[in-house]
């Protein structure tokens, strides 16, 4: 995982909705793993971001693939950024698996003016 040339973490805890232990919401991982590009561009990422955003999406199942998905992280300029987040279970711990998908680009709608009949 550090050496990966791609913004992306790897994290080892106990299940989110079915742990053994209580949390402990500052340090909710046994093993926080992030490459290099992550610790330069996403410093200001914590544990409990991580833990809060991976919660958000696992299902309560006790083994086997618990849930993926696309979420947004916010780089050290203020950028936004997809990644894909994937979670499985061996039953004891629960592994994810956090990498880089691309640059998020707000997409803005602007509405235009219909004209009608006689207003010109």
């Amino acid at each position: 995982m550090e050496t990966l040339d791609i913004p992306a973490l790897g994290v080892v805890g106990q299940h989110p909705h079915h742990g053994r232990h209580e949390i402990d919401i500052q340090q909710p991982f046994r093993y926080f793993i992030r490459s290099r590009k992550f610790i330069e561009r996403f410093a200001s990422v914590s544990e409990a971001d991580v833990f809060a955003m991976v919660k958000s999406y696992c299902s309560w199942k006790k083994r086997g693939p618990l849930g993926q998905k696309e979420l947004i992280l916010t780089d050290e300029n203020g950028d936004e950024h997809l990644f894909i987040f994937e979670t499985f279970s061996n039953s004891y711990d629960v592994f994810t698996l956090i990498t880089h998908v691309r640059r998020h680009e707000a997409v803005v709608s602007v509405p235009t003016r219909v004209s009608r009949s006689g207003d010109d």
